[in-house]
């Protein structure tokens, strides 16, 4: 590949924020957003089959990128697999007439199902990048012989983009084939989440205080922090945990503070904008994260671009996120072993220097970083097919 060219990039995703709903994984938006403008030429295809009312929409999204969405009043999934496959076909044969340097399919399944068949209509190189935690669970099925059409898609050698070493590893395990491998982690908004130096209008509280924050649905397991909290009292009296986010988890969790007669030390905040994040993070003695497993955590990685120490659960991606001296990581998620973390922080004191926690944490994360890494990856895929 010539170093002066400007690559051509079809992205085909499956999930993507539209005017559909805007909120729709913002991640993979601005993994492709980091990609150098200057270097890149970006055309996005979001094309989802979900469950919902009835509907076929298709349109323009502000950044120009496209979606068509179908909305189906059931979940048969062998059906998604068609109609999936037939819009995937559609938008191949739209495309036919220009040049692709390369064909960038974000989360394989549905929409490469049928890749056999696909790659007739293919004729650059193709690459997957995954984000979804499903390969780790078995995509909650039971019978293992109703997912071999999923293995398949990887059994066809494409290159894999996979947002962490933890990710990937569930891939391989789940679909027991070989392809080229890449790491390229997710991208962290480095303009609202960084460390506000004292006198930045960020106050740090008189007492203790802690903060969590989530879309509160499982994986997550914020029970074990709230019930970690009356042990936390007796050595740290007053200590305060601020607790932002929503989700069907909420209502259960409201009530086990009332239960325990926390009111006055666990605050709900709810609904949060990232500024509003980015302030609490900064204020806060560390950020908690307890949950059952995670792909990536971009919320850690966001805590630790504002300085923010990190008390989380060991559990798939985030040893890779949180790096040693960032934070302590709780083996089992119990109410111990979260106040034994909190206590091993609190000791480590001043040898937590939150400026140099930002620091190294936006050097990962930025955009500009990332995107640099996932171009260095695609130029590889280009060279190594075009040998």
């Amino acid at each position: 590949m010539r170093k002066d060219k400007v690559l051509k990039i079809l992205h085909i995703t499956n999930w993507y924020p539209s005017k559909v709903c805007p909120s729709s994984a913002p991640w993979i938006k601005r993994q492709i957003d980091s990609l150098p403008r200057s270097e890149v030429v970006n055309k996005i295809y979001h094309v989802e089959v979900k469950k919902g009312k009835f509907s076929f929409i298709g349109g323009l999204n502000d950044d120009g990128s496209r979606y068509l969405i179908l909305s189906l009043p059931f979940e048969i999934w062998k059906i998604y697999e068609w109609f999936s496959f037939c819009m995937v076909i559609w938008v191949l044969i739209k495309e036919t007439k220009q040049q692709y340097d390369i064909l960038n399919f974000h989360i394989a399944y549905p929409n490469l199902t049928f890749f056999k068949i696909l790659r007739t209509y293919i004729n650059s190189p193709i690459v997957i990048t995954e984000h979804w935690s499903a390969y780790h669970f078995g995509f909650g099925v039971e019978d293992k012989k109703k997912l071999e059409p999923i293995r398949r898609i990887f059994r066809n050698g494409i290159p894999i983009i996979a947002v962490s070493e933890s990710l990937m590893y569930d891939i391989k395990n789940f679909s027991n084939a070989e392809f080229p491998a890449f790491i390229i982690p997710n991208v962290v908004d480095t303009e609202t989440f960084y460390y506000r130096q004292n006198g930045s209008g960020v106050e740090k509280p008189a007492t203790l205080s802690f903060f969590m924050v989530s879309q509160w649905k499982w994986p997550k397991n914020p029970f074990v922090v709230i019930r970690a909290w009356p042990s936390l009292l007796k050595k740290h009296q007053g200590a305060k945990l601020r607790i932002g986010g929503y989700g069907p988890q909420e209502k259960e969790m409201m009530g086990l503070v009332s239960i325990l007669g926390l009111n006055e030390e666990i605050k709900f905040i709810g609904l949060m904008e990232p500024e509003q994040v980015a302030e609490e993070m900064n204020r806060a003695t560390a950020f908690i994260h307890c949950t059952e497993y995670e792909t990536f955590s971009v919320v850690c990685a966001e805590a630790l671009c504002c300085g923010s120490p990190v008390i989380a659960s060991d559990v798939g991606a985030i040893s890779e996120v949180v790096q040693t001296g960032h934070g302590h990581l709780f083996d089992a998620n119990s109410e111990d072993c979260v106040a034994e973390s909190i206590e091993k922080l609190l000791q480590d004191g001043e040898r937590l220097q939150r400026e140099m926690i930002s620091k190294n944490s936006i050097d990962r994360f930025s955009s500009k970083k990332v995107g640099e890494k996932y171009f260095e990856a695609l130029k590889q895929i280009i060279d190594e097919k075009s040998a």
